[in-house]
């Protein structure tokens, strides 16, 4: 259910995600800066704040039910797992808690982009 209108329906578990998605990759992100080995970490931050954005993104398109809501949760899925993926390199505790919401969002933009 949308929060004033019920135009969110069909997009309303895949836009919560997403938006639960991007604020785990920004908080990751921020605690990655200040990590000893940030040095190491370029490419998960790299992936973390381009994941942020299109999570963000997709989550407003679906939100006005945009024409291209399907095409852009696989892209966003696509952006999650690669995300995923890259971080795994990274064992400590905030990281491996993003990369579970990461994937529990590829899962659902996943789910989204089928209909």
């Amino acid at each position: 259910m949308g929060i004033i209108s019920t135009l969110g329906n069909m997009y309303q578990t895949c836009i919560d995600m997403c938006v639960k998605c991007a604020q785990a990759c920004r908080e990751c992100l921020m605690i990655d800066l200040k990590e000893q080995d940030v040095a190491d970490r370029t490419k998960c931050i790299s992936f973390l704040n381009e994941c942020e954005r299109m999570c963000c993104f997709t989550a407003e398109i679906m939100t006005m039910a945009g024409q291209s809501s399907t095409k852009q949760c696989a892209l966003c899925a696509d952006m999650c797992e690669m995300a995923a993926e890259e971080c795994e390199n990274f064992k400590d505790t905030h990281t491996m808690k993003c990369v579970n919401v990461l994937r529990d969002c590829a899962e659902e933009c996943r789910k989204m982009s089928a209909k």
